[in-house]
């Protein structure tokens, strides 16, 4: 499963941001997301690997959506 952030109300958002503060803790609203991950040669899932170290994030490469 993969998920993404999610878009939110402005009711959902308060209703949100007052359990964060009932609990004290901070809270990410996230949404499924229904991908399928393509399959990459050896050599693309090298430069794809450099591509994430030099950008500090973690990348997926996804076919058709399902």
């Amino acid at each position: 499963m993969y998920y993404s952030f999610a878009d939110i109300d402005q009711e959902n958002l308060d209703a949100l941001q007052a359990l964060e503060r009932d609990i004290g803790k901070s809270l990410v609203a996230l949404h499924e997301v229904k991908l399928k991950p393509a399959q990459l040669a050896r050599g693309d899932i090298n430069r794809l690997r450099e591509l994430e170290e030099r950008m500090g994030v973690v990348l997926l490469a996804v076919g058709d959506r399902n």
